[in-house]
């Protein structure tokens, strides 16, 4: 799988700290990332949503999702035009290493 290019706009959400969006279009790749738990770094499975600016009105354009268990529930709906058409709700629920996301589609 081919490298996601630069720069990388990780969503990393707080507990209980949710965003909102609709996708453009998507790209799946990896990125490497640097964790407390692997200072000298990793490559990840990334999927990068890119979303309109009035959505993400601050930074670039778009989320790279590392969560292999979002990325999982949101891939399907990222596949079909569509479903990609939705508004997204993730919501994160507790802290590494046990974060896990809520995701809701509408």
């Amino acid at each position: 799988m081919a490298t996601l290019p630069e720069p990388y706009e990780l969503m990393d959400l707080q507990d209980k700290e949710a965003v909102t969006f609709r996708v453009t279009r998507y790209e799946e790749g990896e990125i490497p990332i640097k964790t407390t738990e692997e200072p000298g770094g990793k490559i990840v499975h990334a999927c990068r949503v890119h979303v309109p600016r009035e959505d993400k009105p601050i930074g670039l354009p778009y989320y790279d999702i590392t969560s292999k268990t979002l990325c999982v529930q949101i891939e399907p709906f990222l596949r079909d035009p569509v479903q990609r058409a939705r508004r997204f709700t993730v919501t994160a629920h507790g802290v590494r290493p046990r974060k896990r996301f809520s995701l809701e589609v509408r």
